[in-house]
């Protein structure tokens, strides 16, 4: 258990779960779920590492002598870390807080086209139907649309399904997968499945995740790329897990969880415009964040980021900005939002909240 294991696929036991799990997850039908050009495995290292392994996968078996260009949008998580280690460009598609961060298929579409034109590159496109950090739950008829162009261009797919058991309780994910699954039977079509299980009950340090993609693709992957970089540890955790997965605990715990997401948010979100004089503003659907425009007077270039550091150093309270990793903003719209994590903490955004305003951070102030 502390040691290495053989297995590139994970704790025997786990893994032969996760594709029950999956089905039950994702809705899939007896034949779907019982497909042989597709597999599961546990993501034992982090997701991240998973990602990256993708990458260069991707880069040696796709890319070939062109250059690799990740595609998302943005504000984003660290994708563009993940792949610009990895000898790719990034080209951000930006979403609009005027619009509630909603995707634009069309515009979406247009920034593949602009890609896909120049021969020298090639593109990957990274979907993330529960979008983090604007923590919008993307339609089933945006990602579809989406999903069927990437098909029929033959543009990889990086599906990163992190947040999906995280929306409010009273909404259903968007099941993306099962979109790819229906798209790519019968085709030779470059997918990645990736999911932690971190994000889903609140022990993200134990790097355990779900990673799903057709049967040759992952054996490539955690048999040639995974192995060079990393071993299949974590083998407690995998046994742990083993143990909970499939329990009625488990869903009962995410169900739990889900509501407490959606309370607090829902508090934190009323306590700034009732305490500090907030306009009203987006309320995100799922993830574990909240994104917030900050005061007035913090709008301006550079200004979250000093409205961040002046509230951990005079009110102790830890935000971050909208997008807190370095990238590339030349071509992308300044977000003038910050993010808190909306911790399950009894009387935690209360109290964050008092904080900042014994530091008169009100909005207008």
């Amino acid at each position: 258990a502390h040691g290495y294991q053989i297995s590139n696929y994970g704790y025997p036991p786990l893994q032969c779960q996760l594709r029950e799990f999956v089905t039950a997850e994702y809705s899939l039908s007896p034949r779907e779920s019982q497909r042989s050009d597709w597999e599961c495995a546990v993501s034992a290292n982090g997701t991240r590492a998973k990602m990256a392994d993708y990458a260069r996968l991707l880069r040696d078996e796709y890319a070939a002598k062109r250059q690799p260009v990740l595609i998302s949008l943005a504000p984003s998580w660290d994708y563009h870390g993940v792949f610009e280690a990895e000898g790719y460009k990034t080209h951000f598609i930006n979403l609009s807080p005027l619009d509630s961060f909603s995707p634009n298929v069309e515009e979406i579409l247009a920034g593949i086209d602009l890609i896909t034109k120049d021969a020298s590159l090639a593109p990957m496109f990274a979907l993330n139907p529960q979008q983090n950090p604007t923590g919008v739950n993307w339609t089933q008829d945006t990602v579809d649309r989406i999903l069927e162009e990437l098909v029929q261009r033959d543009i990889p797919l990086l599906l990163d399904d992190a947040h999906f058991s995280t929306l409010n309780i009273s909404e259903e994910p968007t099941k993306a997968l099962r979109t790819v699954l229906k798209l790519a039977e019968g085709t030779s079509y470059r997918w990645l499945h990736v999911r932690s299980l971190g994000k889903q009950f609140g022990c993200n340090g134990w790097g355990i995740g779900v990673v799903c993609g057709p049967t040759k693709l992952l054996e490539s992957l955690l048999s040639e790329y995974s192995s060079e970089r990393h071993y299949n540890i974590n083998g407690l955790a995998q046994y742990a897990f083993s143990r909970f997965l499939l329990t009625e605990d488990a869903s009962d715990y995410t169900l739990r969880r889900r509501k407490l997401i959606s309370q607090t948010r829902q508090q934190f979100c009323d306590l700034l415009e009732s305490e500090l004089g907030f306009p009203s503003f987006f309320r995100a659907s799922c993830t574990n964040f909240q994104l917030f425009p900050v005061p007035q007077r913090y709008q301006v270039p550079e200004g979250v980021l000093e409205f961040v550091k002046r509230s951990v150093l005079e009110a102790g309270v830890l935000f971050t900005s909208a997008w807190p990793l370095p990238y590339d903003s030349s071509n992308l719209a300044r977000y003038d939002f910050a993010r808190v994590y909306l911790t399950p903490t009894e009387n935690a955004m209360i109290d964050a909240v008092d904080r900042l305003k014994k530091i008169g951070m009100y909005y207008d102030a």
